[in-house]
Order: structure tokens, then sequence, then C-alpha cells
């Protein structure tokens, strides 16, 4: 339960040693993380999943090696990606046939499954690790921060990648003074339009009005880009993050998520923090950003539901 800044920077330094511990593997695990992303999902990288957890729990494994699905990964001609940690190897184009080697070869033996490796187009060569193949090197994700990295349902893995920091900044800040900062960002909407989002900030501020709402739209203007989708699927919360500091900038109590059917698995994540209920694709998710004026004057910004202490922010369903 996060309520006040001192246990919210408390959560983020023993959230950041976690994953340090993980990704250097000092947790004594290791940890398979799948790409969750458009292609890698239709090509059966769930069951992919499922097998390993099947075989895992088979050879008694279970307790030592942990299995999630994250963001997308990007070079989809090369998915399902598989990438193990501590090691940081990188397979692609796996099969749900190819778990069985993986474990036994991989994770039992300690021998990286060579044939699985990425081919280096030019030389020919292998290449294990991801941040070593042409695609990637040459990539710094800012929007896409995390995805492929961290667990989307897993808020302790956010936080140890960074969740809330911009949060905390802000709240050092007084409204104007965010607002001031997105202007001078050069910051523009994504959609196509490219309008200042400083401007619609101020616009949003300047407006007098007993309530206000943040809206976050999810609808994906461009049939099969998933650009708002690998975000939603990806980092949820740094989504709601953002909602947060826009909220505290207007004035705004409330913030709503507006998402497409096409983005199933980014309001599964969501809305999974609340419920073990799937979701159909017609739903809508509301998200309640709790960053009321008084309630950040007592520090009291990131008040969780009364049905879980796992997230700060409630999160429903507004229909069907």
């Amino acid at each position: 339960m996060i309520r006040d800044m001192k246990t919210l920077e408390s959560s983020i330094a023993s959230c950041t040693k976690a994953m340090d511990e993980k990704f250097k593997g000092l947790d004594g695990k290791r940890h398979i993380v799948l790409c969750g992303g458009t292609g890698c999902l239709s090509n059966n990288s769930m069951e992919i999943k499922e097998r390993f957890e099947k075989i895992l729990k088979d050879e008694g494994l279970d307790d030592q090696v942990t299995v999630n699905i994250v963001g997308c990964f990007g070079f989809c001609s090369q998915g399902p990606f598989v990438k193990i940690y501590p090691e940081d190897t990188l397979y692609r184009l796996v099969k749900v046939e190819d778990v069985d080697e993986i474990v036994h070869t991989d994770i039992v033996n300690h021998t990286v499954v060579y044939r699985l490796l990425y081919v280096d187009t030019a030389t020919g060569e292998k290449v294990t690790k991801q941040e070593d193949i042409n695609f990637y090197k040459k990539q710094r994700r800012v929007a896409l921060h995390s995805c492929g990295e961290i667990n989307p349902e897993d808020m302790n893995e956010a936080l140890g990648a960074g969740a809330f920091q911009g949060l905390k900044r802000a709240l050092s800040m007084t409204p104007q003074e965010v607002i001031d900062e997105v202007l001078a960002s050069g910051i523009r909407g994504r959609g196509g339009a490219g309008f200042p989002s400083g401007r619609k900030w101020q616009f949003a501020r300047n407006v007098e009005s007993d309530e206000k709402y943040v809206v976050c739209n999810g609808d994906e203007g461009d049939p099969g880009a998933f650009m708002d989708r690998s975000i939603l699927e990806g980092n949820p919360l740094a989504v709601i993050e953002g909602m947060m500091i826009a909220g505290y900038a207007i004035g705004a109590s409330n913030g709503t998520v507006s998402a497409t059917p096409s983005s199933r698995r980014g309001k599964q994540v969501f809305w999974e923090r609340r419920s073990s209920e799937r979701i159909s694709p017609s739903t809508v998710i509301s998200v309640w950003v709790q960053v009321l004026s008084s309630a950040v004057r007592r520090q009291h910004f990131l008040t969780p539901s009364k049905e879980s202490a796992a997230c700060p922010v409630p999160v429903r369903r507004s229909r069907q």
C-alpha cells in the first residue's frame, strides 16, 4: 500500500533492488520472459508459456524458474521471442515443440540452444544477446520504455523500472510549473496533428469547472499499427502515471482509459489488477486517478482501493 512520498520512495528502492538482482542473477533464480506482442501471440506465445510452466512443474523447477509474458520486443518477423535472465539469452522463432529442449539444455544444463539464436544477415554469425542484434543496436525506447522487459501485470517490476519517478518530481512542482515544463519540452500529440501537449494542458487548466477529467485515448486510428496497444500492453502503469501527472497539472480528479477491441490484452492487464475475470473485447476500462489537490497536500496522492492493496489506482469496468 502506497500512501505517501516516504512509502513510495521505500517501495521504489526495494523494487529497484529486486529488479537489479533479477537481471544479474543475484536472486538465485532463472527468469523466462516471452514476447506478448500481436505477432508473437498469434504464433502461440501463450501456448509456449503454458508448455514452459508444465515442464518446469513436472521437473520440479517451478520454484526456481519464473515464466512471464511481457510487452512487444519489436522485430516481429523473428518472433515468437523467448529471453532468459540473468544470461540475457534471446531465442527467436520459438515453437511449442522447442520448449522441452530449451528447458533441458539451457535451464537445466546451462547450455545455449544455438539453433534458436538469431543469425546476423551480414556476417552469418549467431547472436546471443538482443542488444547485439543490428536491428536493436541504435534504438532507444522512449514511449515504449520497459516494454519487453517488465511483467506488465506486476506493479513491483514497474516500480523497479522507474515508475512514479516522474510523478514524484511533478508533485515537487506547482501545477503551472509542470505545464511550463511540458511546453518547454516540445512534446506533441502522436496522432498525426502534432498539437503541443503543453497547450492542451494549459487550456484545460484555464477552464473553471467543479469537475475535470483526464481521458486517455487508446483508440487505434491506423488499422494494424497497434501503437497505443503496445504501450497499454507493455507498460500500463506508465500510462496511469502520465494521467496522474496530467490530472495534477490541470486540476482533474478522475481519469478514463478508452481502448478499442484490438487492445484486448491491454485492457486485460488493467482489469486483472482488480479481478481474475476475463474481459470481453468491447469492454471500456475506467481508471480513477486520485490526484485531488487536497489529497496531494496531504501527500495521500496514491490512495488504494478498498478491494486490494496491490495497485494504488482503483480500476473498474464501465460497460460491456
